[in-house]
């Protein structure tokens, strides 16, 4: 394991290296991820090794521009300027000064242990985190936050979810093994972002609704919308989807995404 170091390039820096019940705290969601659609003309370049194929229900992935993820991008440039310049001290005179460093160090306590501890591990430390909504944090309706912004100033449910990514990846979990995931609930007809780790051919569900790292197949409530690794992103192929109305749907969940975001769905009581 690698942990990242002022002058460490970003590659490096991200490679630092029955029952479940959800969450006793107040469980938010993330509404302004379903308007993450693509268009049709849009192509991406292909992975040379992509095992995770399909989640959930069944639904095929088929690739698209991660030019489409435009804040996913954003956010690993920012991320890569700040690994670059750590802090070496952190005063704990601060709110939340130190949460970075103590992240470093969390990581460093994993090295060497086996997948299943690391997966567990990262879930539990993670969720520990009080979440924030975007409109309140970064008077946005959905903002994607590094690992330092996030231990910082907390964060929704995609900022959980690239924490654990991040984390994975500096732990040395190959790419092709991780996915950021976009879902609907439809317990609750809300979006969720989640982090899919295949391990031992199951798919893994690390979610901050989740005090367990959870089996996909215990999900079936989930419907996947979309899904990215560190350079390839993806969304359900309309090709499955023969009934018009799949398609409508999915239109619908975009249309309603993007003219509430967060703030409409914390004043509408979704939590």
């Amino acid at each position: 394991m690698y942990l990242p170091r002022p002058g460490d390039s970003m590659i490096t820096a991200i490679r630092i290296g029955k029952v479940f019940r959800r969450t006793p705290a107040i469980i938010m969601v993330c509404v302004g991820l379903a308007a993450l659609a693509v268009s049709d003309a849009e192509s991406a370049d292909a992975e040379s090794n992509v095992p995770i194929t399909s989640l959930f229900d069944g639904e095929v992935l088929e690739p698209v521009s991660l030019s489409a993820f435009l804040r996913w991008e954003a956010m690993l440039q920012r991320h890569h300027t700040e690994t670059n310049s750590l802090e070496r001290s952190c005063d704990r005179g601060f709110l939340n000064r130190c949460r970075f460093q103590d992240w470093v160090e969390f990581l460093r306590s994993l090295d060497g242990k086996n997948a299943w501890t690391q997966l567990s591990e990262v879930n539990h430390y993670i969720n520990r985190l009080p979440y924030a909504a975007d409109r309140f944090n970064y008077g946005s309706r959905d903002y994607w936050a590094t690992p330092r912004q996030f231990f910082y100033r907390s964060g929704d449910c995609e900022d959980y979810a690239i924490a654990k990514f991040l984390s994975l990846r500096a732990l040395g979990w190959p790419k092709e093994a991780l996915r950021l995931v976009g879902v609907k609930d439809s317990e609750r007809g809300t979006q969720q972002a989640i982090i899919v780790a295949r391990l031992n051919g199951d798919d893994w569900v690390l979610d901050n609704q989740y005090e367990e790292v959870v089996s996909a197949s215990h999900l079936p409530h989930y419907r996947l919308l979309w899904s990215l690794s560190e350079n390839q992103s993806w969304r359900v192929a309309k090709s499955q989807s023969s009934p018009a109305t799949a398609e409508n749907q999915n239109q619908r969940d975009v249309a309603a995404t993007a003219s509430n975001g967060i703030s409409g769905a914390l004043e509408n009581g979704q939590r």
